[in-house]
């Protein structure tokens, strides 16, 4: 089970520019979040308005993409 994250998710990459980001909840649906900075190591992603629990998050780059998940506390 992923880390409890609060109101700041930053993910680290190196896998290229970064061309769409989804947040969806543990039953497929896309969730509003808000991108609060990006730089080349990576990027700060806000959820405040995110409720408590589990979340998938799909990062693409230029030819493919990396999925995750994470807790929102």
């Amino acid at each position: 089970m992923p880390n409890p994250v609060g109101d700041v998710l930053n993910i680290h990459h190196n896998l290229g520019k970064i061309n769409s980001i989804e947040v969806m909840n543990m039953d497929g649906k896309k969730v509003s979040v808000r991108i609060t900075g990006q730089d080349e190591n990576g990027i700060r992603i806000n959820i405040q308005n995110l409720k408590s629990g589990m979340y998938l998050l799909r990062i693409g780059y230029d030819a493919r993409f990396a999925a995750s998940k994470f807790v929102k506390k």
